[in-house]
C-alpha cells in the first residue's frame, strides 16, 4: 500500500490536507498498527482521524454553499419569470381596455349617428 504515516502526520499538522490525501491519507484505515510501532508514541491515528474529520466537514461545507447558491438561482429565476408573467398578464388586461374602451367609442359614435339621422 506504501503509506507514509509520518510524513502525512506532518502535513496534518500544518493542516495540508490535500498533501496528505496525496500520501494515502484516504487509504488508511486507522488500524493502530503505526501508532503501536511508532517509537516516538505519536498520536497518528488520532491525527489522521481529525484529518478525514475536517476533510468531510469541508466537503459538507461545500456542498452546502453549492446547494444554496442552487436555491438562490433557482429563486432569482422564480422571481424574474413571476415579473415577465406579471408585467404580460398587465399588458394582456390594458389591450382588453383599450379594446373595450375603443368598442365603447364606437357604439357610442353609431348611436350619435342613429340620433342625429332620426332628429335629421
Amino acid at each position: 500500500m506504501g503509506l507514509l504515516p509520518l510524513e502525512m502526520s506532518s502535513r496534518i499538522r500544518n493542516e495540508a490536507y490535500g498533501e496528505a490525501i496525496d500520501l494515502g491519507l484516504k487509504d488508511c484505515i486507522a488500524c493502530g498498527c503505526c501508532a503501536y510501532v511508532c517509537p516516538s508514541k505519536i498520536p497518528l491515528v488520532q491525527y489522521f482521524v481529525h484529518a478525514k474529520g475536517e476533510l468531510a466537514a469541508q466537503d459538507r461545507a461545500k456542498l452546502r454553499g453549492d446547494a444554496t447558491k442552487k436555491l438562490a438561482l433557482q429563486r432569482q429565476e422564480r422571481l424574474e419569470r413571476e415579473a415577465r408573467e406579471k408585467a404580460e398578464a398587465n399588458a394582456k388586461r390594458k389591450a382588453e381596455r383599450e379594446a373595450a374602451a375603443a368598442a365603447k367609442a364606437a357604439a357610442e359614435a353609431v348611436a350619435k349617428a342613429e340620433t342625429q339621422g332620426e332628429s335629421a
